[in-house]
């Protein structure tokens, strides 16, 4: 079956390059989610089938099976499915049927997904005895796929540890940042974000556009600081902007954060947090 599929996708580049339609002819879900997130340079086997790590796994109702495909030699194995659900409850659901099988989710230091909207891709690094295991929901053309990654090549460590393979290691503050999602109706505004900072101080920041007051994002943003442990000292609002201080200790050593909205312009804010330890 894998020799059939690729042959069938080698035919039809053949000829779609012949006809300078590239790729118009293979199964979109299979571009989409498969071959999407695979190095231009790198090859990939592709099957229909699922591969051996996947027996016994109870996928939600609503997910249908893609395919799956190895690539790098080796080094990873996707399995791709697409499903009706909207990001969040695809993610959630596909977490809880791993979560059966005993595999958690494991905070990644140094992620700088710090701000991200509701319904926006999702991804995440399952662990169970040692193993690991990558989730990601995203959307192409319409269409929401999930993956499922595992990685046979990489070295085993034990979870929430760092990879001691890993030639860089996250410390400081940029490793607590909190994670925020903004509410319903919030859009990012194109190529406004970032982050960075030294050992004691780390920033990061986002620009989104929103109906809402700064100071009702604010309070929005206050109900997910406190569910991650932090917690409130002061507030402020003002005319165009507003923000607040809080407090966590992290690993024993008590660390500060600073949250302050700002407008910009009409219906566009600039988000900004701020942590010192």
């Amino acid at each position: 079956m894998r020799k059939l599929a690729m042959t069938a996708i080698a035919s039809c580049v053949a000829l779609a390059a012949a006809a300078e339609q590239p790729l118009q002819c293979v199964n979109p879900d299979i571009i989409n989610g498969v071959l999407f997130f695979g190095r231009s340079e790198g090859k990939i086997d592709v099957t229909r089938g699922l591969p051996p790590f996947m027996s016994g796994l109870r996928t939600p109702a609503d997910f249908s099976v893609i395919g799956s495909g190895v690539r790098d030699n080796g080094m990873t194995t996707i399995v791709a499915y697409k499903t009706s659900l909207d990001s969040d409850n695809a993610y959630a659901a596909i977490v809880a049927a791993l979560g059966t099988e005993g595999w958690e989710v494991e905070p990644q230091p140094g992620s700088t997904e710090a701000f991200r909207l509701a319904n926006g891709p999702r991804d995440g690094i399952l662990c169970r005895n040692a193993e690991r295991r990558g989730v990601r929901v995203w959307e192409a053309a319409g269409v929401r796929y999930v993956n499922i990654e595992t990685y046979p090549q990489a070295h085993p460590h034990d979870c929430n540890t760092p990879d001691p393979a890993m030639t860089r290691a996250f410390f400081g503050p940029n490793s607590a940042v909190p994670r925020f999602q903004f509410p319903a109706g919030t859009s990012l505004a194109q190529g406004a974000g970032g982050g960075g900072g030294s050992s004691e101080v780390y920033s990061t920041s986002s620009r989104v556009i929103s109906t809402e007051t700064p100071a009702r994002l604010v309070g929005f943003l206050a109900g997910e600081l406190q569910d991650q442990g932090w917690r409130q000292d002061a507030d402020w609002s003002g005319n165009g902007n507003a923000g607040s201080t809080w407090r966590k200790t992290i690993d024993g050593q008590l660390t500060w954060g600073a949250l302050k909205i700002t407008r910009v312009s009409e219906g566009t804010y600039a988000v900004d947090f701020t942590l010192m330890q």
